[in-house]
Order: C-alpha cells, then sequence, then structure tokens
C-alpha cells in the first residue's frame, strides 16, 4: 500500500492552494504530485514520476494556469497557460 500524506494536502490552504501528494504507489516507487490554486492565478499541476528501467526514473505531468489582470476599472485581461512535460532522469555515473 503506498503512502499518502493528507497533512502535506493543507499547507498551502491559507494562500488558496493545496498541494495533494501520492508517494510509493503499490509500494513500487511509483509518485503523483498535484498543486491546485483558486485564487486569481488559477492553476492546476499534475505530474506522476516513478522507475524506468536501471538507474533511470521517468516523469511525465502537465501544467495549466489562467491568469486574470485587472487592467482598469471594470475591465480584465486574462492569460491562459498549458505545459505538457515528459523527462527521463538518469543517475549513474
Amino acid at each position: 500500500m503506498g503512502r499518502w500524506t493528507p497533512l502535506t494536502w493543507l499547507r498551502g490552504v491559507p494562500y488558496q492552494t493545496t498541494f495533494p501528494e501520492f508517494r510509493s504507489i503499490r509500494g513500487n516507487a511509483t509518485n503523483v504530485d498535484t498543486a491546485l490554486r483558486w485564487d486569481s492565478k488559477q492553476r492546476i499541476r499534475a505530474a506522476a514520476s516513478g522507475p524506468a528501467f536501471r538507474m533511470s526514473r521517468y516523469e511525465a505531468g502537465v501544467d495549466s494556469s489562467l491568469v486574470t489582470f485587472s487592467i482598469s476599472a471594470g475591465r480584465d485581461l486574462k492569460a491562459r497557460r498549458t505545459n505538457i512535460f515528459a523527462n527521463l532522469l538518469h543517475s549513474g555515473f
């Protein structure tokens, strides 16, 4: 059984953010990290990582945000950004 850490989910609540994490899912060192933000800089990030093959790990995920800028009275500018990423990390010499 993997380890989940619900207390870490609360560490950003005063800043309208939470960080749900799941560690060592099914006992095989696969991790899922997320970030959720719900103020004027709305953001969602989710990434999974785990062992790929000898001395290597994979990481893949998505990071998306919607930022609202107040330009003048009653006028807002919204900017959306989405990144999809994948990495292969090798720890050998």
